[in-house]
């Protein structure tokens, strides 16, 4: 399989129509770290081994850049989304095929700042709210 950059990893964000995505403009970094917590279910049965059953599975995103204006339609879609306290339907772009991750997210953190002698940056964090689910190109 060959390398390729990672310019290809995007985050994308519904824009409410049936197939419209936006891609968040400005991404600098951006990443989907997907984890699974256990529980420990040993008993004496096990013979000294251990034993664990997946219980719980989630996706994180977290994304970071330089905000792009006028091109601040995911962001600010994302920001409303946080204000509202609502789910934000989401494409986690893998690489250039198109290979992703889709489904609904909660903005746990939305950070934007700016310094006198810098771009306007920005970070957030996404949690899925639900299956998030896989398809490949």
């Amino acid at each position: 399989m060959a390398k390729e950059a990672g310019r290809y990893v995007l985050l994308q964000v519904s824009t409410g129509s049936p197939t419209g995505f936006v891609t968040v403009a400005g991404q600098q970094s951006t990443e989907f770290a997907g984890g699974t917590e256990t529980d420990d279910i040993t008993d004496k049965a096990h013979t000294g081994w251990g034993s664990t059953l997946n219980v719980l599975r989630r996706g994180t995103v977290r994304c970071q850049g330089k905000a792009t204006w006028p091109d601040t339609e995911g962001l600010d879609l994302i920001r409303e989304a946080w204000e509202d306290g609502a789910d934000i339907e989401c494409k986690l772009l893998l690489n250039s095929t198109g290979a992703h991750y889709h489904g609904n997210f909660q903005v746990t953190q939305l950070n934007v700042s700016g310094r006198h002698t810098n771009a306007t940056e920005y970070s957030l964090t996404l949690v899925n709210n639900g299956v998030l689910t896989y398809a490949a190109a």
